[in-house]
């Protein structure tokens, strides 16, 4: 029998909310139905989250919310109103300290300017671009002069090497960085190409110029809001919604190919329409 590392876990989180007597608690999680139970054993006053999502637990929710077609920060923000709180803006934000900046502006001085980030991993993998549609797209790039660095975290610095290895003086920083110095020196990019994951909303709060590239999820729901700084793509789908979701090699995500895509890049990155 496999031993399941949740369940320890689950304890502490439940002893920790008990202790504190939390009087509300607010579930933002698209998979609410874990975190329900979680909820219940806390014994809070109200739990507020969206009707619709549970899997036939809606019951546990004392305060739901509708479940509508709209983007997943204005759920959240509705989730939010029912404890008074109101957001002044919708817009993502990442604040960057001093140091922060320092340790980016050391990192990155050795290579050229401008930079131009590739980002080929995911947490899922049916949400990736295929590696060599990102080698031909990185290649086209590093012929506009471009230093081209490929991102990533530990797990992903074999595919980050193996694409940086393959373009021209491209390099591999996957793992290299600490989140936030990793965010202080996105922002310094002059452009971020990214599949659907947490890299791609990093660059859009730290306001860098950012081309998103989507084939099961929608762009409308996870995507870009209130930011206008970005170029989405987004294949039509013959699986809408995405079914499984386990796809090792997305059928989607190929229908992509970078020859459709590289003169919409250089024209965004440039901001001149090509001849």
């Amino acid at each position: 029998m496999a031993k399941d590392p949740l369940l320890p876990n689950s304890f502490n989180l439940i002893r920790a909310l008990r202790q504190n007597a939390f009087d509300t608690i607010l579930v933002f999680h698209t998979s609410q139905r874990p975190m329900l139970s979680l909820c219940c054993f806390a014994k809070p006053k109200h739990i507020v989250g969206t009707h619709g999502l549970n899997k036939g637990l809606d019951s546990l929710l004392t305060h739901a919310i509708d479940l509508r077609a709209e983007h997943e920060i204005e759920r959240r923000l509705r989730i939010t109103s029912h404890v008074g709180a109101q957001a002044k803006t919708e817009e993502l934000d990442w604040f960057i300290s001093p140091d922060e900046q320092l340790l980016a502006n050391e990192f990155l001085a050795p290579f050229k300017k401008p930079i131009i980030g590739l980002h080929p991993g995911s947490k899922d993998g049916f949400k990736q671009w295929p590696p060599e549609h990102f080698i031909a797209l990185g290649e086209q790039l590093a012929d506009c002069g471009a230093q081209i660095l490929v991102t990533g975290n530990n797990d992903e610095k074999a595919l980050a090497e193996k694409i940086a290895t393959a373009i021209p003086n491209a390099q591999s920083i996957a793992g290299v960085l600490p989140l936030r110095t990793f965010a202080a020196a996105l922002a310094q990019f002059s452009l971020f190409i990214t599949n659907d994951t947490g890299p791609m909303h990093i660059s859009f709060a730290v306001k860098t110029k950012t081309v998103a590239l989507f084939g099961p999820t929608d762009p409308n729901l996870c995507g870009p809001h209130q930011a206008s700084n970005c170029l989405i793509f987004a294949k039509s789908r013959t699986c809408t919604p995405c079914l499984k979701k386990t796809c090792k090699d997305a059928f989607c995500m190929r229908q992509l190919g970078p020859q459709q895509i590289i003169a919409d890049v250089k024209q965004f990155y440039t901001g001149e329409k090509s001849a």
